[in-house]
This record gives C-alpha cells, sequence and structure tokens, in this order.
C-alpha cells in the first residue's frame, strides 16, 4: 500500500487559513479536508485530531510571527525604529480586505473552558511573542523596564488587532497607537 505523499507545510498553511477565517469550533474537519485536498485518513494519520492539527497550526503561526518580528527587529538595528517599523506592517494587514485579526487573539477568546488546555497553549504562544520583546527591549533597558514594555507592546499590539476590525483608517490607527506607546521615539522612523 502506497502512502500519501503531500507537503506537511503546504497542508498546515491551508489548514491556518480555514481555522483564521472560520474559527476553531466552525472550522470543521470536513473544511480543512477541502481547502487541504487531503482525505480524512492521511490528515488523522499526519497530524492525529483536529486538536492535534490546530495546535500545529498555532505553532506555525506563532513561529512565522517570531521569524517576522525578529527579523524586522534586526533589520532596523535601533528598537524604536524596529517597533515602528513592526506597527507599521500590522496597519497594513488591518488595512487588506480580507483581514481577519490575529489568529491567536482571536483564538484566545474564542475557546471556551472547555478546552482548557488549547487556550493554555495559545496563551504560551502569545507569551513567547512577548519574550521576543523583551529580549530586543533588553539590549536598551533594565530587565524591568524591558519587561513592562515588552507587555505594554503587547496590549497595544493585541488592541490595534482587536480595533481594527472596525476602524480601518491607517493614519487614525497609528496616531492611536502611538498615543499608547509614548515612550517609543516614533520621529527617527
Amino acid at each position: 500500500m502506497s502512502r500519501c505523499q503531500f507537503n506537511h507545510q503546504d497542508v498546515l498553511e491551508k489548514a491556518l487559513s480555514v481555522f483564521h477565517a472560520q474559527g476553531y469550533y466552525a472550522a470543521s474537519m470536513q473544511k480543512i479536508f477541502t481547502a487541504t485536498g487531503l482525505k480524512p485518513g492521511s490528515l488523522y494519520a499526519s497530524f492525529g485530531n483536529k486538536e492535534k492539527l490546530f495546535c500545529s497550526v498555532a505553532e506555525l503561526y506563532t513561529q512565522d510571527t517570531l521569524d517576522c518580528v525578529n527579523k524586522v527587529l534586526s533589520e532596523h538595528g535601533d528598537i524604536h525604529r524596529g517597533i515602528t517599523a513592526i506597527f507599521d506592517l500590522l496597519i497594513a494587514d488591518a488595512d487588506k480586505k480580507d483581514y481577519h485579526g490575529c489568529f491567536l487573539l482571536n483564538h484566545q477568546v474564542e475557546l471556551t473552558d472547555d478546552d482548557v488546555h488549547l487556550k493554555l497553549m495559545i496563551q504560551d504562544q502569545i507569551q513567547r511573542i512577548e519574550q521576543c520583546y523583551y529580549e530586543f527591549l533588553l539590549a536598551a533597558y533594565s530587565p524591568e523596564q524591558a519587561r513592562l514594555y515588552s507587555a505594554n507592546l503587547m496590549l497595544q499590539i493585541s488592541g490595534l488587532r482587536t480595533y481594527a476590525h472596525r476602524e480601518k483608517r491607517p493614519e487614525w490607527l497609528k496616531q492611536v497607537v502611538q498615543q499608547g506607546l509614548p515612550w517609543v521615539n516614533w520621529s527617527i522612523h
């Protein structure tokens, strides 16, 4: 019996699109089979159940986010330029027609207490992103200040990613973010 050959990364990206657009509960396995083009046996053999697939998708999303944050902050050298560039990217993303917000934040809100292990997994993924900001901020600030500023960044990112569902004016979003992050030197952009 021959095994089905497919690209795991491609399957995870397609499943991510379904979960991101539909949410965890509305994303039926049938929708995922359709999006990925895989038969149920192949998907279950490779990824296990829906919950395990979702965890793999959340890991992919988080790693892609971390890769982007690391790249942008490293390229800009100065933490303030990097943070400004990150928010420029987030605001540009929010302006897209098919904007779905942040995968992790959406699911943190959607998941019920019946799925506490999934909620905890999502919280861990969000914490990984905050830790990434913290490590970059340590180059310019004390550990206490870096911890405070990384939490402040995550609060502003969370707010932006949520608020942008209803407000699409990029210049307005930028002004609101700047008000929430007064310690960032926005003029050096």
